[in-house]
């Protein structure tokens, strides 16, 4: 995965949006939404390698049933880089 930006498409599911800001200071809180639609039954849980930082998201892990989307929520603390 090439950071926060990255879109990718799993065995059941497809990223269809990911939205966070463009831009942000050191410091700030960074607010992310992943919007995930899902291709069948399943468990699915969320999670992103943003630099060395690893995002977890909320829910951990939904059940979701076909052609559903649901969003998955994070945040993290702008590193000063």
């Amino acid at each position: 995965m090439q950071g926060i930006s990255a879109i990718a498409v799993g065995t059941y599911t497809w990223i269809v949006d990911i939205i966070a800001p463009a831009s942000a200071n050191a410091g700030d809180l960074v607010n992310v939404e992943v919007k995930v639609y899902c291709l069948s039954e399943a468990y699915i849980g969320v999670n992103c390698l943003y630099d060395d930082t690893l995002l977890s998201f909320t829910p951990e892990w939904i059940w979701m049933t076909p052609y559903t989307i649901r969003s998955f929520t994070s945040s993290f603390t702008m590193p000063n880089k």
